[in-house]
């Protein structure tokens, strides 16, 4: 049996060389075997390039959507040079009930307040959400000092 010397490249991955062999070699493909193999790594090659612009399109929407659901969880109170406050906005238990303090001496900005508590939503809806001018009485201010510490 005669042994023959088949000396031809072997294709890149690349999409430009895979088209500039086909033309350059299509005389030389002699067997059916070389011109399928020049053909699925034709395919291959645009196979790849399409999927890498599908996968980064997904992330990049699925980075807008976590960075809207990070950006609605916060509120930043401003810091206005406000005298007059609400009476205290917390909810808390008062005398047997769950309600809002109400007390109006020593009161601050509720933008200074930390940890979680419950502001009556009445007394928002009463400034027009202007949170600058809701007050907290100094007893819930204090409140972590007092009992946490």
């Amino acid at each position: 049996m005669l042994e023959q010397d088949y000396s031809i490249p072997s294709p890149t991955l690349s999409p430009f060389t895979v088209n500039l062999m086909e033309e350059e070699y299509v005389d030389e493909i002699n067997s059916e075997h070389e011109r399928i193999s020049l053909s699925l790594n034709e395919l291959l090659a645009d196979n790849d390039t399409d999927s890498t612009s599908i996968n980064s399109e997904d992330f990049e929407e699925e980075v807008e959507e976590e960075q809207k659901v990070c950006n609605e969880k916060d509120e930043i109170i401003d810091n206005l040079e406000q005298t007059r406050f609400t009476p205290c906005v917390i909810v808390d238990f008062i005398e047997g009930e769950i309600k809002q303090c109400k007390k109006t001496a020593n009161l601050r900005q509720l933008r200074n307040l930390f940890g979680t508590w419950q502001v009556d939503r009445d007394a928002v809806n009463k400034v027009n959400g202007v949170l600058s001018k809701l007050g907290v009485c100094d007893s819930h201010f204090q409140f972590d000092n007092k009992y946490l510490h």
